[in-house]
């Protein structure tokens, strides 16, 4: 069991906006035809909703049930052929049902804007910069402690058998955890229907059932971290963190829209703290299901 922890740790790069190296990677190792509501489309919209039912809290009474929302847009300026430079934003809210006894924060808030740019050096590699600076906290206040921003530099090489491999960093501006993450990769589409993404922190498997529906299984392994300004939780900032196993359907209804359910389970769930003597929280692992919509224009 040690050892799949330790696989589990490697795969895990923290963060919110750490989603961001599987969505890069992606959109990169197109060489099949895929449908996707973002590939073809200037401007992407995008909307989710997950939820954790109540689950017991170590050493306490008391139960907490975890509800995100999310939204992103994200406009995509073609310079060139080669070059493409990306503008957006989005907001978070992650709403945690919990009693007062617990001390855990009610609602904690992401507000972050998107920049970034991709480079196609020539027809087999290309290169991507991304920046994501944004206010986290549960803006009782606010402060430039709020602030934080992951720095995603990342590359890769599409071999003509359909297999792409991408590596690069992460460095976490303004975190309380750790900061540098090496990131490496690979995904694998051996045809139109067949696709292998084993990317931290969201590896996956995809087959694509019709024109209109795909089927996947995949795991998330991303955390986020919050600045408090409520000192009623006894900590100045506090992490939230779980891995994710799920299955799942996509349906495209149109070539620019998408939508996609999922169930699974999330385990080794625990809540941090940081600047604080307050030990970490451990909550028991509980099912869970997230719903998600993509419109481009």
């Amino acid at each position: 069991m040690n050892y799949f922890r330790l696989a589990i740790m490697i795969l895990a790069i923290t963060s919110f906006a750490d989603v961001c190296l599987a969505n890069e990677a992606g959109s990169q190792t197109q060489k099949t035809e895929w449908p996707s509501a973002a590939a073809s489309t200037d401007w992407n919209l995008q909307l989710s909703i997950g939820h954790l039912p109540s689950a017991g809290l170590e050493s306490s009474s008391a139960d907490a049930g975890i509800t995100d929302y999310r939204i992103r847009i994200l406009h995509d300026i073609k310079m060139n052929t080669d070059l493409t430079i990306s503008l957006g934003g989005g907001y978070a809210l992650k709403h945690i049902d919990a009693p007062s006894h617990a001390a855990l924060p009610d609602d904690l808030h992401g507000l972050f804007l998107e920049l970034g740019a991709r480079y196609r050096i020539n027809d087999q590699a290309f290169a991507s910069l991304k920046l994501n600076p944004g206010l986290y906290s549960d803006f009782k206040e606010s402060g430039t402690d709020d602030l934080r921003m992951p720095l995603l530099a990342l590359g890769g090489y599409n071999f003509e058998n359909g297999f792409t491999v991408v590596g690069g960093f992460i460095y976490r501006i303004g975190y309380h955890s750790s900061s540098f993450f090496p990131a490496l990769g690979f995904t694998y589409q051996p045809n139109a229907d067949w696709r292998f993404d084993l990317i931290a922190p969201r590896p996956s498997v995809t087959y694509r059932a019709t024109r209109q529906v795909q089927l996947f299984a995949a795991g998330d392994f991303a955390s986020e971290e919050y600045e408090l300004h409520d000192r009623s939780t006894g900590a100045k900032a506090i992490k939230y963190g779980d891995y994710k196993v799920m299955a799942g359907l996509t349906y495209l209804p149109a070539p620019a829209v998408r939508i996609s359910t999922s169930l699974g389970y999330a385990f080794e769930r625990k809540f941090s703290f940081y600047d604080s003597a307050r030990p970490d929280l451990r909550i028991d692992d509980v099912p869970f299901f997230k719903v998600s919509l993509d419109w481009g224009w």
